[in-house]
Order: C-alpha cells, then sequence, then structure tokens
C-alpha cells in the first residue's frame, strides 16, 4: 500500500499534504478520474476563458506516476462566458 498526492494548479496550486493510500496504480488512476470530474463539474469560469490546469499525482516519495491536463478554449467568436463577439 502506497499513499499518493492528487496536486492541482488551476491558477492558483492546491497541494495534497495528506494524501491518500491505495493498493495499485490501477485505483489511483481510477481516483484521479473521479477527482477530475468533480472538479469539472463545479462552476469553474476560468477554465472557460483558456486557463490551463492540471492534476499530477506523485507518490509519498515525491516521484510523479501521471498527469492530467485540461485546457477548455471558446471558439474565435465567442468571449469568455458564452457571449457573442459579433452577430452575423
Amino acid at each position: 500500500m502506497t499513499r499518493y498526492h492528487f496536486d492541482v494548479e488551476n491558477g492558483d496550486t492546491h497541494p495534497d499534504p495528506i494524501g491518500t493510500v491505495f493498493d495499485d496504480l490501477e485505483s489511483v488512476r481510477c481516483e484521479a478520474i473521479r477527482r477530475t470530474v468533480a472538479l469539472l463539474a463545479t462552476p469553474y469560469d476560468k477554465l472557460w476563458c483558456g486557463q490551463p490546469w492540471k492534476m499530477t499525482v506523485s507518490d509519498d516519495r515525491g516521484h510523479v506516476q501521471f498527469t492530467l491536463n485540461f485546457l477548455a478554449v471558446n471558439a474565435p467568436l465567442t468571449e469568455c462566458y458564452g457571449r457573442r463577439v459579433a452577430e452575423f
């Protein structure tokens, strides 16, 4: 069993100092996806304004196991928050 940390950077840094213990890396991957879905389900305006964020998962020794990167970009004819820039 190993303790893993799920650190998030989204313009701000949110370290996971406590971490969570898992039996295997497959369980860690499933937890990373579960946490990502929870983060994406919350209103987060910066995500839609081209602000990238990432989740870095590392073990207790500080060895990075994997990173999930996310970036949402509006189409060129829209502003942030879905308003139209130009009407045709």
